[in-house]
């Protein structure tokens, strides 16, 4: 599905080039004049070979005018990480052992670590400089892939029998280990378009990390942490490159009789986003004001797949779409709003993300309807937002609760689309590319700007976005705070959403165990290809209760309280709680085979055992590795990976 949306995303690339070209007037030399290149005769350039020397020792240099891409690929430019703190880590269950984490960076192969630190709340104030590359002197740096990935590791040392021995303190080996505690994956695009990634980032865990903190499977996983770990940083370039130029131009309309109040709102929206740079300005010339640089883009009208403009208040339908009602049938009918507000949350979260960025670098973003999103399984920010702003207010007909897609600025996206849900005095933010709820007034809140507000019947421009989401407390209908924008009641604003279609898909049921199969043998064969100086063992009893584990996890993932759960993680201890050295429950959604190995490879998980200060001994260890695939309609994956290290006895 995925080489359909970038095969669809080619081809609408081929025809914004096309509109904008057109709409610029563009035309090529070739183009305009069809005529025979004039021959230019050089006398010098004829004469100078009879003078010059036959055999040069030195020969002159030419200098040679490059492009700024050429100068770029020249020049030594690198990727500044800083690693302030981390707070919230898991501890280990252990009281005896002591929290040692540490933060490993890695970009475009190479990879940096901090020093040691001890507690759950460290402080490392480090600064790693990792370098940066093009490809070549003509890739556009918006368009690398590869992204930065930081990950928090405990250190585990401690002393063991050596082979032949019964207690340490007759002949003892030092086994040095790494133990996963989370990570976060910024992709470049990001670092690059917003010049900077500055916050606070949460922590992506798995979800059971065994032996840690509360999150083995006997006392609940990671996601009951009344606060998940986070990591503050701030990351840039250096030094800085310009950003890439957005585009401009506007394109043909699908409200062509409503042309000139189109291009009425346009430039309202122009004179409004320059009173605010101009306030902007003013307040970051007072050294007293602590004002945060930020894109401020408010929109009302994005770039559909047909490469038209939009109101974007037709993306959302006045009554939602409904979601497909089998995510709520869990062996009982799911009839709690909040629970089923986890669920569609969880299901949008799991449809692959594919960026525009790299689509469409220094253009637009194409926006698609929720039916071709669900389509092609893929899509950025605003499909995910948009798909889940649409679920959420089909849930809250009735309620009095309001649902708003926010187009503003988070950590670490930079520019993007979040889902805003407004309950009375309560306010939240959903990142829906992720499926996570977040207190709009807390700290850990990571949109930090918003632009704009939008409704299925209008669209609320944000007057002063440097107030952050303090503006949530100022109700839409505040002059002071909002422009309201209402959609015109002409038929060319009507909703472009059409209901889902939930049938089919691109995984049928009898294609799950060969996929099960297929990725389990991979992740075994690369396991083992990865520790090249030790024989890897596995350990195969037990793949019963840790599927059946997968299982309930998956289906009761919004709350950890469930019986048939709670027996499942009673039969998974009593299988393992006496063996396991450490072990990691993850969930991925559907990605490629090499996505998948990346992701296990970032947890060390294979280098237990591998590594110790004696050469003539090492660790008897054995691994487990149960893949479990869970189909949901439209043929959107979820894949869980159980994988653990465990003492042979």
């Amino acid at each position: 599905m995925r080489m359909r949306y970038e095969a669809k995303m080619r081809y609408v690339r081929e025809q914004v080039t096309e509109a904008f070209n057109a709409a610029k007037g563009y035309r090529t030399y070739e183009e305009v004049i069809d005529e025979a290149k004039a021959v230019v005769v050089d006398i010098l350039s004829l004469l100078r070979p009879l003078f010059s020397r036959k055999r040069p020792l030195k020969p002159a240099r030419e200098i040679v005018s490059r492009t700024p891409l050429l100068s770029l690929a020249m020049a030594p430019i690198t990727l500044s990480v800083n690693i302030i703190d981390a707070i919230d880590l898991p501890s280990p269950n252990d009281s005896k052992q002591i929290l040692k984490p540490f933060v490993e960076v890695t970009f475009q192969g190479n990879t940096l670590r901090t020093a040691t630190m001890s507690g759950t709340n460290p402080d490392w104030n480090a600064s790693l400089e990792l370098p940066f590359r093009l490809r070549n002197a003509t890739q556009k740096p918006e368009t690398i892939s590869d992204p930065l990935v930081l990950k928090v590791f405990n250190d585990r040392t401690y002393s063991r029998p050596a082979e032949g021995q019964q207690a340490a303190d007759v002949g003892s080996v030092v086994v040095q280990e790494k133990h996963f505690l989370g990570s976060v994956s910024i992709p470049f695009s990001t670092v690059y378009i917003n010049e900077k990634v500055q916050g606070r980032l949460q922590l992506r865990v798995p979800d059971l990390v065994t032996g840690y903190g509360g999150s083995g499977a006997g006392d609940g996983a990671a996601r009951r942490r009344p606060r998940a770990p986070a990591l503050r940083v701030f990351i840039t370039l250096q030094p800085h490159l310009a950003r890439p130029g957005l585009l401009q131009q506007a394109f043909d309309t699908v409200h062509e009789p409503a042309r000139q109040w189109v291009r009425a709102t346009k430039n309202t929206l122009s004179r409004l986003a320059d009173e605010v740079a101009g306030v902007m300005r003013q307040m970051q010339s007072n050294p007293e004001a602590q004002v945060e640089e930020f894109l401020y883009h408010p929109r009302a009208f994005v770039v559909s797949m047909e490469v038209k403009e939009v109101f974007v208040s037709c993306y959302l339908s006045p009554t939602g779409l409904a979601p497909p009602p089998e995510l709520f049938s869990r062996g009982q009918e799911v009839t709690d709003p909040q629970h089923k507000k986890l669920i569609i949350a969880n299901y949008v979260s799991l449809v692959p993300f594919v960026s525009d960025a790299s689509a469409f670098p220094g253009l637009i973003d194409i926006w698609n309807t929720c039916e071709e999103f669900m389509d092609y399984q893929a899509g950025d920010e605003e499909e995910h937002a948009v798909l889940l702003a649409n679920y959420l207010l089909h849930l809250s007909q009735g309620t009095g609760t309001q649902i708003y897609l926010a187009l503003g600025n988070a950590v670490p996206e930079g520019s993007t689309a979040y889902v805003v849900e407004v309950d009375g005095n309560d306010k939240y933010v959903w990142n829906p590319s992720l499926g996570l709820r977040f207190n709009a007034m807390g700290d850990r809140c990571p949109l930090i700007s918003i632009d704009c507000l939008i409704s299925a019947g209008g669209v609320y421009i944000n007057k002063k976005p440097f107030e952050g989401v303090r503006v949530l407390n100022y109700g839409v209908t505040d002059q002071n705070y909002w422009l309201h924008i209402e959609k015109p009641n002409e038929r060319t604003f009507e909703c472009i959403q059409q209901p889902i279609n939930y049938s089919g898909g691109p995984v049928g049921d009898s294609d799950i165990a060969n996929i099960e199969y297929e990725i389990e043998i991979t992740l075994r064969k690369a396991i083992s290809e990865w520790r090249p100086r030790v024989p890897t063992l596995w350990y195969n009893a037990g793949s019963r209760e840790i599927r059946d584990l997968l299982k309930y996890m998956e289906i009761y993932h919004y709350n950890p309280e469930a019986s048939q759960l709670l027996a499942a993680r009673e039969n998974y201890n009593k299988q393992f709680a006496s063996k396991i050295i450490v072990g990691y429950s993850m969930r991925v959604g559907y990605m490629s085979t090499d996505e998948i190995l990346q992701e296990v490879r970032n947890t060390k998980l294979h280098e237990i055992g591998m590594y110790v200060d004696s050469s003539d001994a090492v660790p008897k260890v054995q691994f487990s590795c149960v893949v479990y695939l869970h189909k949901y309609p439209k043929g959107v994956l979820s894949i869980r990976l159980n994988l653990m290290a465990l003492n042979r006895r």
